[in-house]
């Protein structure tokens, strides 16, 4: 996988902090009434997720990521909230103790890597939710739904963002992101939100503005 994208964007990041502080603030501007018909939705994701079970699949991980522009198929959503052989809640019950014991923000450098690794519960997750019996549960997806479940740690997966970064579905992400959210810390510490009703992570600041970047492009 070609770098070239992600040494590009730090750069533009870094060489550009007025317009990065737009994009973001554009993206979360609270709007009401008539107004509120005009907002970009996403930014009703963190609500979502901060409303989320950690130990299963609800409803309310659908919302979270209809938020973002996705729906599941009815039987996949079906199979998620059934979880009838349980593997989803052990998953995420490994998980959910890595997260306790480490933490679960990416944009630390001194976080283990160990969730990164193959045979990881986050990689398993991972796996399970988009085996090839899934009907219509890609990559984007799975990714939004795990960033639903550890917004502060789980980089979003998204067409727009991948082909500005010039990453294909095959191409490794979390590692890559990991290290672009590192890089770039010190930009995304100083974006604040003008608003208190919700909380945005550093990796979700990182894929807003990279967002609101190829959007505009």
């Amino acid at each position: 996988m070609s770098t070239f994208g992600f040494t590009k964007y730090a750069k533009w990041i870094k060489d550009h902090e007025s317009e990065v502080n737009k994009f973001f603030n554009d993206y979360f501007e609270k709007k009401i009434g008539n107004k509120s018909k005009n907002v970009w939705h996403g930014q009703h994701f963190e609500w979502f997720a901060n409303r989320v079970s950690r130990d299963c699949f609800t409803e309310v991980d659908l919302a979270a990521i209809g938020a973002l522009s996705v729906r599941l198929k009815g039987q996949t959503a079906r199979e998620l909230i059934e979880d009838t052989d349980g593997v989803l809640r052990g998953l995420l019950g490994e998980c959910e103790l890595w997260v306790a014991s480490h933490g679960a923000d990416v944009s630390d450098p001194n976080l283990s890597s160990e969730w990164l690794k193959k045979g990881s519960s986050f990689n398993r997750l991972w796996d399970e939710l988009v085996k090839k019996e899934r009907i219509g549960l890609g990559g984007v997806k799975a990714s939004k739904l795990m960033a639903a479940k550890y917004p502060g740690l789980v980089p979003i997966f998204d067409s727009q963002v991948s082909q500005l970064l010039g990453v294909t579905n095959n191409d490794p992400w979390w590692k890559p992101m990991r290290e672009l959210v590192i890089e770039v810390k010190p930009v995304l510490d100083k974006l604040k939100l003008a608003r208190d009703d919700i909380q945005v992570t550093t990796i979700r600041k990182l894929d807003v503005v990279l967002w609101m970047k190829a959007t505009s492009n």
